[in-house]
């Protein structure tokens, strides 16, 4: 024993939970820690896909015998392949109202695999 009594050694880690705001502060610093390296990790693996589709409007009128209809084809095109994946159709008989969805054509278009699968079994002989 000195002069001031017992000396201790305290770890760091003792005195932080020992402080009454110690663990709070702790616990938010090691929960930043975990979220940062979470987002570095997901975001040095994987780069975000920018997948914006290009959008056309074809408009045309025709006279029916009813009168005027207005016609509206909106095509959805992948700016990568160049290949529609969406086709609307719009009709408007009244020029003072909007445009009616009257179809909508999803397109879809098969892998790699199903089209070399459909190679193999049509192959001719």
């Amino acid at each position: 024993m000195g002069r001031f009594g017992r000396l201790r050694k305290e770890s760091a880690w003792a005195r932080v939970l020992a402080h009454p705001t110690g663990f709070g502060r702790l616990n938010k610093f090691l929960w930043g820690v975990v979220i940062l390296m979470l987002a570095a990790g997901i975001f040095c693996k994987y780069r975000y896909k920018h997948n914006r589709l290009a959008i056309y409007d074809l408009t045309w009128q025709t006279n029916d015998s009813n009168g005027q209809i207005d016609h509206r084809w909106r095509y959805f095109i992948d700016p990568q392949t160049h290949l529609p994946r969406k086709i609307e159709k719009y009709n408007k008989t009244n020029p003072a109202t909007d445009y009616i969805l009257k179809e909508t054509l999803l397109i879809t278009y098969p892998s790699d695999d199903e089209i070399e699968r459909f190679v193999t079994i049509h192959k001719p002989l």
